[in-house]
């Protein structure tokens, strides 16, 4: 039986297929975690159906096109591009939740307040 040999010119490009397996595990997860989501709260199967062909028809649809029409142009660049687009939305998502707690804990509603003064 042939043993396989880590190629160490590779090592770089295996840091990166890997980063990109793990980001791409857990955007397929969150897909499927809010198909199943609607499902609970709707009870209807039509619901998390129409969602589930709303998640994934775009990536099917588009992947033809996206794929020749990147072909043309600087790979580096479109990675670079691409991680920063996921690090903006990372950080959108965080000042969001940061956003929201701030709500919740110090900005009191006026029913919160009536409850106080009685």
């Amino acid at each position: 039986m042939k043993t396989l040999k880590f190629n160490r010119e590779l090592k770089n490009f295996y840091i990166l297929l890997l980063g990109e397996f793990i980001s791409e595990f857990g955007s397929k997860m969150t897909s499927f975690a809010l198909i199943m989501w609607e499902f609970e709260k709707s009870g209807s199967v039509m619901s998390a159906s129409k969602l589930t062909i709303c998640t994934l028809l775009p990536s099917i649809l588009l992947s033809f096109f996206a794929g020749s029409l990147i072909d043309s142009w600087n790979k580096k660049r479109i990675i670079i591009v691409g991680t920063g687009k996921g690090a903006g939305n990372g950080l959108i998502y965080i000042i969001i939740a940061l956003l929201g707690f701030a709500g919740c804990c110090f900005f009191k509603s006026n029913k919160h307040l009536k409850s106080l003064d009685d």
